[in-house]
């Protein structure tokens, strides 16, 4: 009887996955040099000191190719030169409008407000619209963006500082001479009402131009003009900011006291039990901007910076194809490592590390799978050996998935090769002799499409239960001398290693009785 030592491998594995880094995934690839807030789903991105757009589903809206491009408001993006000449705008599917008008943005006003864009002409400023066409002709000397239906415009700065409220028709609806001030500057409407800045100190309005009666901090504005142009105005107490509708935010006295008009969101922040680990270790604190408890901008070891999103399912799972393996003692037995996708999101390039193997997918689509053998060697003569193996996948070098599994390894026996009889006797005039060879499978588990192999010749045993022998029988040639063969016998069940055996067969041809007369 011919036995061989074979590997049985149990896998204990958990399809749980670590919470730390496997509901994570890269929405963004780390591939642009900067990421801006996002606006509507949408944020700017820089790439080679060009500027395009990305939405927040990984989609490339517009590929970096311009000098500046600006926040997205009411579903379009505004495109400039460096010199804040107006080039195109944008949708959310990347239609670009070109402007063939050598009109100028205010880059604190670029975005669009009430379906319109402040652009100026020479010195004059107007608006457009969503299709690029002029909605308002650029005639008046100052203007601010529309909102809430109103905007603040001056039409000839001659007179006074004629301030008023037209509607997006260009009709005046109020003039603020009939405040009886001396009017330095009008902001934006915020909720009905809007501050308006005169010699003296600060007001709000409502929309019919009443002023609203309350308490506001002493605001004395500048009295030269430069100060209108700046990013934030510096009042004779403290700094005033304003939005991108030119609207009232917030008032900073010097004493550090703020006054909020428009209250801010707070910042969210991620829920402490998610991590992220990026080339085996966690970015540096000012290298991620958290957008929301799901969502972060993160700069990459390469340092250039993407989108992570989080799930509440896990990104990738890991299973075997089976929980037992049989190979020969000292080789390798293998079983399937599938692996699946169960994020919504495409990923490119995953990288797949078992301890110290590697390998990588081109691309795993959402709800595909790919499988992986994954192989273990028995490296000891105990009965059972302990492995620990980790499976951790990464994309970018983000960590997105990892499970730690233990298996057990043991020897079981496998088939074995005998043959029942080593001598063959010819009878007279036979030219043929018949040669059997008993199989037994000296296993537990029950054994399919077994095999045997002598010079060439191969018969199959459809079934072998546990501790069950099988008898094949294969025909050769007579000899017409009496000699000794060795016939070199293989078995093989299907997935394993073939089990072989050498036997000595005598064949013995009598000899032909003698004449007769």
């Amino acid at each position: 009887m011919i036995r061989n030592r074979y590997i049985l491998i149990v896998c204990a594995m958990s399809c749980c996955l670590s919470a730390i880094a496997q509901n994570v995934t890269w929405t963004i690839k780390p591939e642009y040099d900067a990421i801006s807030v996002f606006s509507e789903g949408v944020a700017t991105v820089m790439k080679n000191g060009k500027w395009g757009y990305v939405s927040d589903q990984g989609t490339e809206i517009l590929a970096p190719a311009y000098d500046l491009a600006y926040p997205f408001s009411e579903g379009m993006g505004v495109l400039a030169s460096n010199e804040q000449s107006l080039l195109a705008i944008v949708d959310r599917s990347g239609k670009l409008t070109h402007i063939h008008d050598k009109l100028q943005i205010d880059s604190r006003f670029a975005t669009f407000s009430d379906g319109l864009l402040l652009v100026a002409k020479g010195k004059k400023w107007g608006y457009i619209n969503k299709d690029g066409q002029q909605a308002i002709d650029c005639k008046y000397d100052i203007a601010q963006p529309f909102s809430e239906g109103l905007a603040a415009a001056v039409l000839d700065r001659r007179q006074c500082y004629c301030w008023y409220y037209m509607d997006a028709t260009s009709k005046a609806i109020f003039h603020l001479s009939d405040l009886k001030k001396d009017i330095y500057w009008a902001l934006g409407f915020h909720d009905g009402k809007a501050m308006v800045l005169h010699s003296k100190g600060a007001l709000f309005i409502d929309k019919t131009g009443q002023e609203i009666k309350g308490n506001l901090p002493q605001i004395t504005p500048p009295e030269e003009a430069a100060g209108y142009s700046k990013p934030a105005l510096v009042c004779k107490e403290g700094l005033l900011t304003f939005d991108e509708k030119c609207r009232a935010v917030s008032f900073v006295a010097k004493n550090g006291k703020e006054t909020e008009f428009i209250s801010s969101v707070s910042k969210p922040r991620l829920k402490p039990e998610h991590t992220i680990i990026i080339d085996g270790a966690a970015p540096a604190a000012e290298d991620i901007r958290w957008l929301s408890p799901s969502a972060a901008v993160v700069k990459a070891g390469n340092s250039k910076y993407g989108l992570l999103a989080f799930y509440d399912t896990p990104v990738l799972s890991f299973s075997l194809s089976s929980d037992t393996l049989a190979s020969v003692f000292g080789s390798s037995g293998a079983a399937n490592l599938n692996i699946r996708n169960t994020s919504p999101v495409k990923l490119e390039k995953v990288d797949i590390r078992i301890n110290d193997k590697s390998f990588e997918t081109a691309s795993l689509a959402s709800g595909s799978a790919v499988s992986y053998p994954l192989l273990l060697n028995k490296e000891t003569d105990n009965e059972i050996e302990t492995k620990n193996i980790v499976i951790t996948a990464y994309d970018n070098g983000l960590q997105i998935g990892e499970s730690k599994k233990t298996v057990y390894i043991k020897d079981i026996p496998s088939l074995s090769i005998s043959v029942p009889v080593n001598k063959v006797t010819l009878q007279l005039g036979q030219d043929a002799y018949t040669v059997k060879v008993q199989v037994k499978n000296l296993s537990d588990v029950q054994v399919d499409n077994v095999a045997v192999t002598i010079d060439r010749q191969t018969q199959r045993i459809a079934s072998l239960s546990g501790k069950e022998t099988g008898i094949v029988q294969f025909t050769f040639a007579g000899s017409k001398e009496t000699v000794v063969k060795t016939l070199y016998i293989s078995a093989k069940a299907p997935n394993t290693p073939a089990v072989t055996a050498n036997a000595r067969i005598t064949i013995d041809v009598p000899l032909p009785p003698p004449p007769t007369f």
